[in-house]
């Protein structure tokens, strides 16, 4: 079939031969480098680009310790890259403590993000909330995944007591349509979809978030 084709063949294996969202974006991100092959441009080009270039952050893992998350970022910044995404131990006391750290051994010009990376989300409502007032104190510039996708009160609650540190949510849905109403109820600042949806749905969603 004409591989451009990609809403049709989209719409035909969704509905008639009910492929999940996952194969669906696999075989979407396969049809879209057809198309940048057959006329020879990148796919951002495609899209309609809005910049030559991004940056790029560091990202650390789940340490140990305290001072291997400050000896991380550190040489993330000694390298030139001016931000770092901290994995924490998901344990609020301990998560605060380490922020304070990283935060003390970096300077206030760094950018910092703290993502739990834990599904459902690590803490409870009240350890969220604690969390997230020491990182609009320490200017962390988001919070990622704090709470399960299903608090949806919780997450409202969030992200409207969090003052400098943006609440960002939702790379773990199972369908777009699940960010209706987390949109709606505004669970988030950032909105932040699954790799596995496919560069057509992952579009769809930046266009909803400007919106």
């Amino acid at each position: 079939q004409d591989p451009f084709d990609r809403g049709r063949m989209e719409n035909m294996l969704r509905h008639r031969f009910r492929w999940s969202n996952k194969a669906i974006g696999i075989l979407d991100y396969g049809l879209w480098d057809i198309a940048g092959k057959s006329l020879r441009q990148p796919i951002y080009k495609l899209l309609g680009s809005t910049r030559e270039k991004v940056l790029a952050y560091g990202s650390t893992v789940h340490f140990a310790r305290d001072e291997q998350f400050v000896a991380s970022t550190l040489e993330a910044k000694a390298k030139g890259l001016t931000a770092v995404k901290l994995h924490p131990y998901c344990v609020a006391a301990d998560d605060i403590r380490m922020c304070r750290a990283v935060r003390k051994a970096v300077g206030d010009d760094f950018t910092l993000m703290l993502d739990t990376l834990v599904y459902p989300g690590p803490y409870d409502r009240q350890d969220a909330l604690r969390v997230g007032r020491v990182l609009d104190e320490l200017n962390f510039w988001w919070f990622e995944d704090p709470l399960p996708k299903t608090d949806l009160d919780g997450l409202t609650e969030l992200t409207q007591a969090c003052q400098v540190v943006q609440v960002r949510m939702g790379d773990q849905v199972d369908d777009i349509h699940e960010y209706a109403e987390m949109v709606r109820r505004r669970c988030m600042d950032i909105m932040a979809g699954p790799a596995s949806f496919g560069i057509t749905a992952l579009m769809k969603m930046a266009h909803m978030a400007e919106i």
